[in-house]
């Protein structure tokens, strides 16, 4: 591993890099602050480095500030070799953002246990980064559309490619609801005032989840929405799902949350819900040239009947509610008989509308 030494004191900088290739360490080195920053900020730096803290054009700590306000990957390991012994000093140079430091004279066994903890968390580290450009590349080749969010409903910075495909990439700031609510405002109210149920805790998680839109349609298109949330990290209990309605053992009681982000999974269903309908119309057709064959007067009787209800309706002759609800009553029987699901399930869909509104003008 590449180790960068950065010292004004030719003989200290000779003395560190003899100790640290007889262990095995790559030594780059670096006469002054300026020099060390030119080649921390290098495309591929040197994972782990130690600075003097006084030198010429930048000290060490500034050297470390430096670094640490680009926020580049991977990691850099830094270490502060000081003859400071101050509380206080000791603290600006930690809080500059170095790692650790050790105090000169030092004890050689001492810089090198520092070196192998440095060395294990910047292996960690590179780890990580791994896993996370992993995780990064099967998001982008899911068909499924994966976001999380917390219960403010801010996202995480990994969102899968196919979503950002869907609906577009969110603006700076921008939450879930407001993001998919775009060009489904209902999806965005209904998620918010959802989500700010399960904040406050008035029902169950698993029932509050239950009740988010499973829904929301976009540019012509359908995708269906599920969710799932993510425990917290220690935390072993099963947490609830929109797909999963039973309580878990061992659930949270009311107000608590036992998890600390939800997954949300986002499936375009146009395809799917366009083949269902396609096939749903030849069975209807199927069905309705069956009953032709088997009752061709019956059939011809129907289609009187029912060409005389979608004029009556039309034209206004009902005779009052009562008359309609009959009229439409009887369609609908008539059209199910016969096959004609979809114009009985639009009677179906009237009388409720109906009784909906009537229901509502009696609670006036």
């Amino acid at each position: 591993m590449r180790v960068l030494v950065a010292d004004d004191s030719a003989p200290s900088r000779a003395m560190l890099r003899s100790t640290l290739s007889r262990w095995g360490y790559e030594v780059v080195l670096a006469e002054d602050g300026a020099q060390a920053w030119r080649i921390l900020a290098q495309l591929n730096p040197p994972p782990m480095a130690i600075l003097d803290w006084v030198m010429p054009e930048l000290t060490g700590p500034e050297v470390v500030r430096r670094v640490r306000e680009t926020h580049r990957e991977p990691y850099t390991y830094m270490l502060l070799l000081t003859s400071k012994n101050s509380r206080a000093e000791i603290v600006e140079g930690l809080e500059a953002g170095a790692d650790d430091y050790i105090i000169k004279p030092f004890d050689q066994h001492e810089l090198q246990v520092r070196l192998r903890a440095g060395k294990r968390i910047i292996e960690l580290q590179t780890d990580l980064v791994r896993a996370r450009e992993e995780v990064r590349v099967m998001l982008n080749n899911l068909q499924e559309g994966l976001v999380t969010i917390d219960f403010d409903g801010q996202m995480s910075s990994e969102i899968s490619r196919a979503v950002k495909e869907w609906f577009g990439a969110p603006l700076a700031g921008e939450n879930f609801a407001a993001w998919i609510g775009r060009n489904d405002a209902s999806f965005g109210d209904w998620f918010s005032l959802t989500l700010e149920s399960l904040k406050e805790g008035i029902l169950p998680a698993e029932v509050t989840l239950s009740q988010l839109p499973a829904s929301v349609k976009d540019n012509g298109k359908t995708y269906s929405v599920r969710y799932q949330m993510i425990a917290k990290p220690g935390n072993r209990t099963e947490q609830p799902s929109s797909e999963r309605p039973a309580v878990p053992s061992g659930a949270p009681e009311r107000g608590e949350i036992a998890a600390e982000r939800i997954l949300v999974i986002i499936t375009d269903i146009t395809e799917i819900l366009s083949k269902n309908a396609a096939e749903r119309h030849q069975t209807e057709l199927l069905q309705l040239f069956q009953q032709m064959m088997h009752d061709k007067t019956g059939f011809l009787e129907f289609l009187a009947e029912a060409d005389d209800i979608v004029r009556s309706l039309r034209d206004g002759r009902d005779e009052g509610l009562d008359r309609l609800k009959r009229l439409l009553h009887t369609l609908k029987g008539n059209s199910a008989m016969f096959g004609m699901c979809r114009i009985s399930e639009i009677c179906h869909n009237i009388e409720n509308k109906i009784a909906e509104e009537g229901e509502a003008q009696a609670a006036l």
